[in-house]
């Protein structure tokens, strides 16, 4: 029982984070993958979220936008690409 209180606290609080929220001052928007994306696959909106985090936590090379992240202009749009430490759907390669 416990465990399942934990978990929805957590799912309340990543629900309230994930809000197309305008970043103030020292926060940034950041694209990251909502979910686990295979290597290879052509993200898609599904694929991700935006998050706000402080700008000092923000990676180099992330996509701050939504539409930045499916911009047509890539050749066979955003794959994902990387490892466990590696790049994320958020980062711009």
């Amino acid at each position: 029982a416990m465990g399942g209180g934990a978990l929805w606290l957590a799912d309340s609080w990543l629900k309230r984070q994930r809000g197309p929220v305008s970043p103030q001052g020292d926060q940034a928007s950041v694209v990251v993958a909502a979910q686990l994306i295979p290597l290879g696959t052509q993200v898609e909106s599904k694929h991700v979220h935006l998050l706000t985090v402080p700008k000092a936590l923000q990676p180099e090379n992330s996509f701050s936008t939504l539409e930045d992240a499916h911009r047509t202009d890539r050749p066979g749009g955003l794959v994902a690409v990387g490892n466990s430490a590696g790049r994320a759907a958020g980062q711009a390669g």
